[in-house]
């Protein structure tokens, strides 16, 4: 056998022995002195133990040990008792209740440690099969407006504010919104109101053929439910609010505009709003910087009524978008490792069942105008491409949606768009 092989194995006896020494009655104990003071009591009752009682045995684990070989101890330990114990100076770490093959698995982001700290981790789904709250608090805004590309009419205005925190879940309208298995949720309130015009907003007349004046406020309820391990997410919202003169859109663009417009005297009539809207995002493909995945969804109520499916795409140093809500990260990390920056193409078909902002309120059919129904365009196609940044706690997005005609003889539209996401904590 070479010398170097023989040497190792001797080392490694020698550890062996040093480490998982046992109690063997023909051996004298040695007993250590400790340079701290708990460790200094311990060796003094060592010797003061009485004929026949086991020594206290320090830990191997304990710090600024060092052995004492000029002392020993001339009792002799219990015969009948096998082995000795001793206590660490730390605890030790539990056994991990958690397979090597979960392990491996991806955690809530795509950069190691990139999220927050209720970010999806790998071995958590086991823990909470049903779901948990997220325990982040944020606030997003979103404006719309179609004054950049120089349209000005159909849906010319909107604004959402949107706040999350773990206490909404406590609403008992949470029984209504659905949740993903194994997964992490967000629980939120809304507050929308949009504006649509026809083309020409200086006139009083009723313009036939165009989309008529409408405007609604709602109050809404969302759940943000996303599940890393099988790429899914769930969007799921209840809004109740009011469309007509009662929802302040005329205000509001008079707010905007320099001259007041005249046409929301023909304004589609005050009724009552009570819509459930669900998308679910299924990812296909997920890489470094790359996510695609389909999405399928629809509204249901007495403002939208629809069914619509598409596919999204997401390029560049992003968060996992089935672990995160957004790209925002935690302010803690080193600046470089705080940005975000993204490119996304979000593409939809719907097939449209009812629009009360062309057709009127459900209950409320008196409009001074609306639109009969066929006239509505059955098949509407829309898209959005953004670009976003984030850094630290704040993320900006800023789009370009397309929409093609609602309704016959109506024109294809634009509207740019702004969403700006700030987390509390």
């Amino acid at each position: 056998m070479k010398q170097g092989i023989l040497h190792i194995i001797l080392l490694f006896s020698l550890l062996l022995l040093a480490g998982c020494a046992k109690n063997d009655p023909s051996v004298p104990n040695k007993t250590i002195s400790v340079q701290n003071p708990d460790n200094a009591l311990k060796a003094k009752q060592n010797g003061k133990n009485k004929p026949g009682q086991t020594p206290i045995i320090e830990s191997r684990f304990q710090q600024n040990v060092k052995v004492n070989q000029n002392y020993t101890s001339n009792q002799q330990p219990d015969p009948g008792n096998t082995y000795q114990y001793y206590i660490p100076a730390e605890h030790l770490e539990k056994r991990a209740l958690i397979s090597s093959g979960k392990l491996a698995q991806s955690g809530g982001s795509r950069e190691k440690g990139s999220g927050f700290r209720n970010s999806i981790k790998p071995q958590e789904p086991d823990f909470f099969k049903t779901g948990r709250t997220s325990q982040e608090i944020f606030i997003n805004a979103i404006f719309d407006n179609d004054i950049f590309d120089y349209t000005d009419y159909y849906y010319t205005s909107g604004i959402s504010f949107e706040f999350y925190h773990p206490a909404i879940s406590a609403s008992p309208l949470t029984q209504l919104l659905p949740g993903l298995r194994n997964s992490v949720n967000y629980y939120g309130l809304t507050l929308v109101q949009n504006l649509y015009t026809p083309r020409k907003l200086d006139t009083s007349g009723v313009q036939l053929g165009d989309r008529p004046f409408s405007a609604y406020l709602t109050l809404g309820h969302q759940r943000i439910s996303l599940s890393t391990d099988h790429r899914r997410r769930l969007e799921t919202e209840l809004t109740m609010g009011i469309i007509g003169p009662a929802s302040l859109g005329g205000f509001a663009q008079d707010v905007i505009h320099t001259n007041e417009p005249d046409g929301w005297v023909n304004q589609v009539n005050n009724d009552i709003i009570l819509n459930y809207s669900i998308r679910f995002d299924q990812g296909l493909f997920s890489g470094r910087n790359i996510e695609l995945a389909v999405i399928t969804g629809g509204q249901a109520g007495t403002l939208y009524d629809n069914i619509m499916a598409g596919i999204y795409l997401q390029l560049g140093k992003m968060n996992d978008r089935y672990g995160s809500v957004s790209q925002a990260t935690d302010h803690q990390k080193p600046f470089k490792n705080r940005i975000r920056y993204f490119f996304s193409i979000d593409l939809k078909n719907k097939l449209i069942i009812y629009d009360a902002t062309l057709q009127s309120g459900m209950f409320n059919r008196e409009s001074v105008y609306k639109l009969d129904r066929d006239q509505i365009n059955r098949y509407v196609f829309t898209g959005t491409a953004s670009i976003g940044l984030g850094l630290g706690r704040y993320s900006l997005e800023a789009g370009q949606v397309y929409l093609t005609p609602e309704f016959a003889g109506g024109r294809h539209h634009f509207w740019f768009r702004i969403k700006n996401i700030y987390y509390i904590n």
